[in-house]
């Protein structure tokens, strides 16, 4: 067993080292996700690292594209707060609604924006919604999506730093604020161009959501019924008591 757990350790640094040998000795875009907290309302934990030849840019726009599963959401009045405190840029192309459960939503994709500085820091609040309960099983797996980063730099040759160029919401997309207008999805498009970049997960593959019991049904009812009917009867009693007084 110890042995079991020492192999597992030096697996886990011999990976990390490579890690960090490709991000810094190939001065490659590196981007780094980590999942944060516990229960249903955790972050998503960003680090980017843009490698020796992206330092040399000011210009560069970048956007991490992130793609979450029916069973996340994200609050769209949280994201506006955050943004008015200059914390970090989002946009979100659609309304999420926060109150349906996993069978019956959606998966969406959102934007995170920054600039190409030596590092980026960005936390995202996430969410995880509730499922309908079941007699088979007690939990539900919830899969956490890669993401894909892009950039936009105005006059730079991307030779041999970006391939392929896609189309996405521009940076000033993020000027939206109110995420329940109908004009959420006429923002401007621009030219984004997919970077080289290295995406390293830490405990983010796959989540477990628990799951009501229905073989429970019957229990939690009488239970239920019990508690009410004894209540109304204790605050009954407590009345006419008071009243004979």
């Amino acid at each position: 067993m110890i042995t079991f757990t020492l192999l597992t350790i030096l697996a886990f640094l011999l990976n990390l080292l490579s890690n960090v040998s490709y991000c810094y000795a190939k001065e490659n875009p590196c981007l780094t996700v980590s999942l944060l907290n516990s229960g249903y309302h955790r972050e998503l934990l960003y680090q980017l690292d843009f490698g020796g030849r992206f330092k040399k840019s000011t210009q560069c726009d970048i956007v991490i594209v992130q793609t979450l599963h029916q069973g996340v959401y994200v609050r769209g009045d949280q994201l506006a707060e955050i943004k008015r405190h200059h914390l970090k840029n989002s946009y979100i192309p659609v309304h999420v609604d926060i109150e349906a459960p996993a069978e019956i939503s959606s998966s969406f994709t959102l934007y995170l924006y920054t600039k190409s500085y030596d590092k980026a820091v960005i936390r995202l609040p996430i969410h995880f919604r509730y499922h309908y309960p079941s007699s088979l099983t007690s939990f539900a797996n919830v899969p956490m999506y890669e993401p894909s980063i892009y950039t936009s730099c105005p006059g730079r040759n991307y030779e041999g730093e970006a391939s392929q160029s896609y189309y996405f919401p521009c940076s000033n997309a993020t000027q939206v604020i109110d995420y329940d207008q109908e004009e959420l999805s006429g923002v401007s498009v621009c030219t984004w161009f997919d970077l080289k970049c290295k995406v390293f997960s830490r405990g983010v593959a796959t989540v477990s959501v628990p799951l009501g019991n229905l073989n429970m049904n019957i229990v939690v009812v009488v239970i239920t019924t019990a508690t009410v009917w004894s209540a109304c009867g204790y605050i009954i009693f407590a009345i006419a008591r008071k009243t004979k007084n």
